[in-house]
């Protein structure tokens, strides 16, 4: 009895290291993966587009926005 519970046990730490192992391996491939197609391919500058899109969205704003009142009641 007393060894089932203990083989239990070391089981259950064994699980609970997996898992630490998977997740590190994961963000391991996944940063090598990202570094070989980075290299490897003529992707966009992400910051040039996103600096775009937010130019872009002032613009719109601008043009869209309601006219100040004028103080012409006095």
């Amino acid at each position: 009895m007393v060894t089932i519970s203990i083989l239990k046990k070391s089981r259950e730490r064994e699980k609970k290291g997996s898992g630490m192992i998977k997740s590190s391996l994961s963000f391991i491939m996944g940063t090598a993966c990202g570094i070989y197609i980075a290299q490897n391919y003529n992707l966009p500058n992400l910051r040039s587009l996103f600096n775009a899109a937010i130019n872009k969205a002032k613009q719109i704003e601008h043009n869209y926005r309601k006219p100040k009142p004028r103080d012409d009641d006095k």
